[in-house]
């Protein structure tokens, strides 16, 4: 509707210059190089298909970019593997496993990644999910061999059997496993370690019981770390009350509890005296259904004191998205599979709605006037974000709080085929404003529009931030072209920032234009950087 007052000139479903390339639906926009969409297939993954793409073509085609790089350079490109795995930029760790592990099928590269094994696989979990990418990408040549066996090695033995009792196994692959495959040939001082916990079944492990019914075992469980001393005993309590003793004596985490005691109230309460907050956020409806979390009780209590502890969010990298899929799983008081359920604590929902900002790194304002536009149009409503259970339109809207709680000048508009104002405010939970987006009308893309309805309307805008996934294709003007308009028109060098929500290889954002900038949604550092661009 706003196209009818600039010239003639072609539309999205034409290239309008020669660096332009065909999206998935249809419009023409420019490509991201093989960096900028190696940091976002880390970020965002591709384990989940988008409206216009299967999640195996967006595999390929990510694993293709990712071939690139490592023959360009193979260690800046482990060195970015392990940046952002580290840095805890993504919401989930499987990404850059599967970038390791096809560095260490890479000839050139395999060095870096062998060194970089510790780095990114940090808990037992990552190790067996590199192991299985690793299985299907190449053989066991001695190299890898060695390295799998310097990540059980290089750590201590308490070290070692913290990772040995909490990660047991995933998805069928155990540490027996690794061993049989890498041949980890371990020291001495490990050996009354890996006997007990890996190599020995149970019933060889307990001898006999006492008549005071403490178990009794081998000599050499003396030797052993506290953490397997605790743990040989509480696989045969069957007492609730001294069960939990154990775990406050011994600090187990809630993996080393058999099954059975997960619905014992005294066995949680024991188990959040040392619970970090991920733990914690996945465990929140099962200590509300049985009864463990109420108002004003102590659980509430150290809940609250531990996702308010900034430094230990800080710390141990809890990422926003899981916060917020935890905070809607919470607030719906039913599990979706299964038949547990419960009342969720309104004091809860706040908690989390709070510390869900508090998640990304510090950003400071830069009192610009900023208008935030949603995309959310069809496209947007398929497929998950960072393969959590939320869509790309509604991670959208939880990035574009984040800016409206940071910055004092902002307006939120939506768009598909049309350009709307969102009755959006930063004062608004944001479990509202995801549903509130839940309700818009859907559309085609026109990811032009935020800049033709600012000029039509002679909005003073220095940055326009869009949250897309960049399959436009429904405009009359190239997005890129209806900045170009709006500066000219308005007098202003405004600036374009594209919000990626999907792990595809297009972006609406001009690389020749050094007042555009192309980020990953959900990437914690996302936030600040458009602050300080």
């Amino acid at each position: 509707m706003y196209a009818k007052h600039l010239s003639e000139e072609p539309s999205q479903a034409e290239k309008a210059e020669e660096g332009q390339v065909e999206n998935n639906a249809g419009g023409f926009v420019f490509k991201l190089d093989n960096w900028a969409r190696l940091e976002r297939f880390l970020i965002l993954g591709s384990d989940a298909p988008t409206y216009y793409c299967s999640e195996k073509k967006l595999t390929v085609d990510n694993a293709l970019s990712l071939q690139k790089c490592l023959k360009e350079n193979p260690e800046k490109t482990v060195d970015i593997i392990t940046t952002v795995s580290t840095q805890g930029r993504a919401v989930k760790n499987d990404a850059a496993i599967f970038a390791l592990a096809l560095a260490c099928a890479d000839e050139k590269a395999k060095k870096y990644g062998f060194e970089a094994i510790p780095k990114v696989c940090r808990t037992g979990t990552h190790l067996f999910q590199f192991v299985e990418e690793v299985k299907a990408l190449r053989g066991w040549g001695t190299g890898l061999k060695k390295a799998i066996g310097k990540w059980y090695t290089n750590r201590s033995v308490d070290s070692l059997a913290y990772q040995l009792i909490k990660y047991q196994q995933r998805k069928g692959m155990s540490h027996r496993d690794v061993f049989r495959l890498t041949h980890v040939a371990f020291p001495e001082k490990y050996q009354p370690l890996i006997r007990q916990v890996v190599t020995k079944d149970l019933n060889e492990r307990i001898v006999k019981r006492s008549t005071q019914d403490e178990p009794i075992v081998y000599p050499s469980v003396g030797e052993l770390p506290l953490i397997v001393q605790g743990w040989l005993k509480l696989q045969v309590e069957k007492d609730p009350v001294k069960a939990a003793l154990y775990i406050l004596d011994y600090k187990l985490p809630w993996e080393a509890v058999p099954t059975p005691m997960l619905n014992c109230p005294e066995i949680w309460e024991a188990l959040l005296e040392d619970m970090l907050p991920e733990a914690m956020l996945r465990n929140l409806n099962k200590m509300t259904a049985i009864g463990l979390l109420t108002p004003f009780s102590a659980a509430e209590k150290k809940v609250k004191e531990t996702f308010y502890n900034v430094e230990l969010l800080k710390k141990v990298k809890l990422h926003p998205i899981k916060v917020l899929v935890g905070m809607r799983q919470y607030n719906k008081g039913r599990g979706d599979k299964g038949s547990l359920a419960w009342a969720p604590l309104q004091s809860i929902v706040e908690t989390l709605d709070d510390i869900f900002y508090k998640c990304f790194q510090n950003i400071t304002p830069s009192n610009e006037r900023y208008l935030l536009n949603l995309d959310v149009s069809g496209s947007m409503t398929l497929g998950t974000c960072a393969g959590m259970p939320i869509t790309p339109r509604e991670a959208s809207a939880a990035m574009a709080m984040v800016t409206a709680r940071t910055e004092a000048n902002y307006h939120i508009n939506g768009f598909s085929h049309e350009l709307i104002p969102l009755k959006i405010h930063n004062k608004m939970a944001i479990n509202d404003v995801v549903n509130y987006i839940d309700t818009i009308d859907m559309g085609g893309t026109d990811c032009a529009l935020p800049m033709l309805w600012a000029l039509k309307n002679k909005v003073p805008v220095d940055k326009f931030i869009v949250y897309t996934d960049n399959e436009t294709w429904y405009g009359k003007v190239h997005p890129y072209k209806a900045l170009q308009k709006y500066r000219d028109g308005m007098g202003i060098a405004s600036k374009l920032i594209v919000v990626g929500m999907t792990s595809t290889k297009f972006t609406i954002a001009d690389p020749s234009d050094n007042k555009m900038l192309d980020v990953v949604g959900f990437d914690t550092a996302a936030p600040a950087v458009i602050s300080e661009f």
